[in-house]
């Protein structure tokens, strides 16, 4: 018994070391935080009289970190709609439909290359960024930005990380990052671990310690992106089996 258990075991692994083939990338990411829900979010903990300075650009950093050498890559933009399939683009990149769904690391730089990687060959260990500012009010969805909402396919394992914060004046002050989870590991159902209003005992702007100022969080949002077209989503906000939302 512990002979097959052994067996399957190497077999699983041998399994997984394949790469998908490119109708079948082994993950699919969306970016998340679209930049006006992040600006929207920057604002409410900016209380003061002219919040964030007046800023409505996000500053919008996509990191990846390829894994294997000879990783295909393919990047959808939202602004124009997803692909059918991604890894067969009706709308290619090309220099003069900048819009297209880019290819990154098959050495071909006419159907798009990873900004920083030479040869348009992707290596174990590299790191593509994706660093520009959004307009987040208003979003025209005609110009073509790096950002949230957008669709990343790959055909080995990446790791993948989202960073903003408001420019030109208010910076990394008031900012945030998250880690981005492959399609294959999303859910349908999730419990918000923290909130607003709870009896938490924090120190108050006075020095004093004041349970009743419930202080624990100032903002929590939930910000739910969909997989699936026609998914649809309900909100139980108290937690007693009925939906409010």
């Amino acid at each position: 018994m512990r002979l097959s258990w052994v067996a399957a075991s190497i077999f699983a692994l041998l399994v997984a070391a394949v790469p998908a083939t490119a109708n079948s990338p082994v993950q699919v990411y969306y970016m998340p935080l679209p930049e006006e829900e992040v600006l929207a979010a920057f604002q409410a903990l900016d209380t003061g009289a002219s919040p964030l300075d007046g800023d409505t650009t996000i500053r919008t950093v996509l990191s990846i970190t390829v894994t294997q050498t000879d990783t295909i890559l393919y990047y959808d933009q939202w602004e124009n709609d997803f692909e059918r399939q991604i890894t067969a683009p009706d709308n290619l990149y090309s220099a003069g439909n900048p819009g297209g769904t880019q290819i990154w690391g098959d050495g071909d730089s006419s159907n798009g290359a990873p900004p920083g990687i030479p040869g348009d060959v992707l290596t174990a260990g590299d790191v593509i960024t994706l660093d520009n500012q959004v307009p987040s009010s208003p979003r025209d969805p005609a110009n073509f930005f790096f950002d949230g909402g957008d669709k990343l396919a790959a055909v080995w394992p990446v790791a993948v990380t989202r960073a903003a914060w408001p420019v030109p004046d208010t910076g990394t002050v008031i900012a945030g990052a998250v880690e981005v989870i492959p399609t294959r590991d999303w859910d349908t159902s999730y419990q918000a671990p923290g909130g607003e209003n709870l009896a938490v005992s924090c120190t108050t702007t006075d020095g004093t310690d004041d349970q009743a100022d419930y202080c624990m969080f100032q903002d929590s949002r939930l910000l739910i992106m969909a997989q699936l077209d026609d998914t649809e989503v309900t909100v139980d906000i108290d937690n007693d089996g009925t939906a409010e939302i």
